[in-house]
């Protein structure tokens, strides 16, 4: 969210139907998309367990509130045994860095002849 992020999502390997929703309305979301995969290695970490007991899925939850999606961000902070939401935390419609540059564009061509008619009045 510090980042600018426009959709913040977690989702977890091993529920890969909820996972794939999220990557889907991501990739569709205008703005910067942000996704936390929760990722086990059996290899040499198998935490297939540990996340199964903790995971949930956020229902109910406000993905427009800004504090209620950085309340529930901050439930778990990677080190504690605290529960661990999956699903979209915020989602907020806004204008894209090209759709900010588009405008501010057009108010320059706009104000072109202003200055040429200043400029060649002075002159």
């Amino acid at each position: 969210m510090a980042s600018g992020a426009t959709f913040l999502a977690r989702g977890f390997s091993h529920g890969i139907e909820q996972l794939k929703s999220i990557f889907k309305e991501a990739i569709n979301h205008k703005g910067f998309a942000l996704i936390d995969v929760l990722q086990v290695c059996v290899t040499y970490c198998n935490m297939y367990e540990y996340y199964d007991k903790r995971t949930y899925e956020l229902k109910g939850h406000n993905p427009q509130d800004y504090y209620e999606a950085l309340n529930k961000i901050r439930e778990w902070n990677y080190h504690d045994d605290s529960k661990i939401a999956l699903g979209v935390f915020y989602k907020k419609e806004a204008a894209t860095f090209d759709e900010r540059i588009s405008s501010s564009r057009q108010e320059i061509i706009d104000i072109v002849p202003h200055i040429e008619r200043i400029s060649v009045n002075t002159i």
